[in-house]
């Protein structure tokens, strides 16, 4: 018998490039848990074959995702639960980006939005804690703003993703958060 997928609970579906299925079957006694335990890895279907990806048989740091998403290049971007962080699979390198090692606000990446005409990845992270914004540079080798930053040099993106110097009244994206600068209002005399 052929292998399919793992579960006929499917929490995330995307179609890639190439016209592959991939999709994050769950635990069919807990189908709307989050966790890694409940996940049952991330499942590739060519039209032929069934393969499926986990966390013992690939770099992969979680078996559940809140979202996966497919940019211009065919790279796969995988929002994993267990607040492990966010995963790219360019069909042979697996990366992950968590706090430790880039600018995401949270570990937890709950949804990605692609903004492939201004070249942006933008994420939204567990309980509305943060939302993070980088600059994909598709057709080039790497994900470049998604970078951890000293503390002494504060880099400020504004919602278009450009760097931004001095913000003055707007909503921003700083650390990896988002606030609003407002205009300070001098009281008339």
């Amino acid at each position: 018998m052929q292998p399919s997928i793992p579960s006929n609970y499917v929490g995330t579906v995307t179609v890639d490039n190439n016209n592959v299925l991939w999709l994050n079957s769950r635990a069919p006694r807990y189908p709307d848990k989050m966790g890694s335990e409940y996940g049952l890895g991330l499942t590739r279907f060519d039209g032929n074959t069934f393969t499926t990806y986990n966390h013992n048989n690939s770099p992969l740091p979680s078996d559940c995702f809140w979202d996966v998403q497919v940019d211009a290049d065919n790279r796969l971007w995988i929002a994993t639960a267990g607040d492990v962080g966010l995963v790219s699979y360019d069909g042979t390198a697996w990366t992950t980006y968590d706090t430790d090692n880039s600018g995401i606000a949270l570990n937890e990446v709950t949804k990605i939005i692609l903004d492939i005409k201004r070249d942006l990845i933008w994420l939204t992270h567990y309980g509305g804690l943060g939302l993070s914004v980088a600059r994909m540079n598709c057709h080039n080798t790497a994900v470049q703003s998604i970078a951890a930053h000293s503390s002494v040099n504060t880099v400020i993106y504004d919602l278009s993703g450009r760097l931004v110097d001095n913000p003055t009244k707007g909503i921003y994206i700083k650390e990896g958060k988002k606030y609003v600068k407002k205009w300070s209002v001098k009281p008339k005399l």
